[in-house]
């Protein structure tokens, strides 16, 4: 890579070389220490690249071994100089743009997390931009010692941060705490309760006094294991009961949906305001912009500058304001009927996400262009709840 740079830099010429002996060309190439690259041989025809300034020694040594050469390609700096030599502009504009460049890389460009699994990344970044560290910020000004311990004291589920300025970035590595495996300990006496009406159809007792048997039927509030116990000496003393209590319940969800509904429809009119977010700042790109009313939805795409391989903190934002109006529509039964099962079916996921379903029955009604639907789902599922015992003075 430095190689083809530097070759660039003093600008390099592609030739192709005819001749029966080729040879003798290349022998004198190499007594002379001229460089030549790429070289192939097709047939009578040899084709390489030079330096420009060593390709006017070619010509003598083609001459010298009965070869004609020729120039097939010059690339470079020197040549683009040559071609643009009358546009200042251009070399300004060149000039002022290596300028802006050299003086990015006195800034951070961005931050990297590495070693977390249970923090989220958002969460450790969140935290080191409100210390200072964040894209955009000058890179002397960053205080890492005190960065790390004030990052320590604020993310107490970590055993460590490392932070490491690497040109313009700036690269967080972090080794999360290991979570010691929860001790038992004896809480406050309590009773386990019902917290629904079912039939039960198993227990597990851990602690305490069974107080029904499978095949009882009970309400909610029930007391179902006993915190209260009697020693041998018929005195009662209290403990924390503990169990599960699998029960076969009785739930019911119901959804409703209106024929006739006001929706939002996009009218498909879009204005787009594109502007550039510097490190935590925003400029605009196309002046002004005064903004919408309330009937558009506003959609942000953030496309970041890569420049090199290093993301610098200048991203390209596009807002898309979509105009929406409410629009009055009418829904067929089975479209109304489908809105009610989605609505349903996320209800279910959130309710039951500990029980069981066995069975369900569904039961449909139209009243005055309102849907209804009752679901009634048989279900098992664990009821048993711990209750504080209060025990008075």
């Amino acid at each position: 890579m430095i190689l083809q740079c530097f070759r660039w830099l003093f600008g390099y010429v592609s030739f192709e070389l005819i001749g029966e002996c080729p040879e003798k060309f290349i022998n004198l190439t190499v007594k002379n220490k001229i460089n030549i690259w790429d070289i192939k041989k097709q047939g009578f025809v040899l084709k390489g690249k030079v330096l420009a300034e060593e390709y006017r020694s070619l010509r003598q040594f083609a001459k010298k071994s009965c070869c004609k050469i020729k120039i097939k390609g010059k690339k470079g700096f020197p040549f683009i100089k040559l071609r643009y030599k009358k546009r200042t502009g251009f070399f300004v504009g060149v000039l002022f743009f290596l300028a802006v460049i050299y003086t990015f890389s006195f800034f951070i460009w961005s931050v990297n997390v590495s070693g977390n699994e249970r923090i989220p990344a958002e969460e450790i970044l969140r935290v080191v931009n409100d210390l200072g560290v964040h894209p955009g910020v000058f890179r002397k000004s960053i205080d890492v010692p005190a960065v790390k311990s004030a990052a320590m004291s604020k993310l107490p589920d970590i055993a460590w941060i490392s932070i490491n300025i690497s040109g313009s970035s700036v690269n967080i590595s972090v080794k999360e705490k290991i979570k010691k495996p929860e001790i038992a300990k004896n809480g406050e006496p309590c009773n386990i309760i019902a917290n629904s009406d079912g039939q039960i159809e198993r227990m597990e007792t851990f602690k305490g006094t069974p107080c029904v048997n499978v095949g009882d039927v009970v309400v909610k509030g029930q007391l179902l294991i006993s915190g209260v116990m009697e020693n041998l000496k018929a005195e009662n003393y209290f403990l924390d009961a503990d169990g599960k209590v699998f029960a076969k319940t009785r739930k019911i969800i119901t959804e409703k949906a209106k024929i006739n509904q006001t929706v939002a429809k996009d009218t498909g009119k879009i204005i787009t305001h594109l502007h550039l977010k510097v490190g935590n700042g925003d400029v605009p790109i196309f002046g002004y912009w005064k903004g919408v009313n309330d009937n558009y939805q506003l959609e942000t795409t953030e496309t970041p500058i890569i420049f090199f391989g290093f993301e610098i903190p200048v991203k390209i934002c596009k807002d898309n304001w979509r105009e929406k109006e409410n629009e009055e529509i009418t829904l067929t039964n089975e479209e109304a009927y489908l809105q009610i099962e989605n609505n349903i079916l996320k209800r279910e996921k959130e309710e039951f996400k500990e029980a069981t379903i066995l069975d369900k029955k569904v039961n449909k009604a139209e009243n005055n262009g309102e849907l209804t639907e009752e679901v009634e789902y048989i279900c098992t599922e664990n009821i048993a709840c711990k209750e504080k015992i209060v025990i008075e003075p």
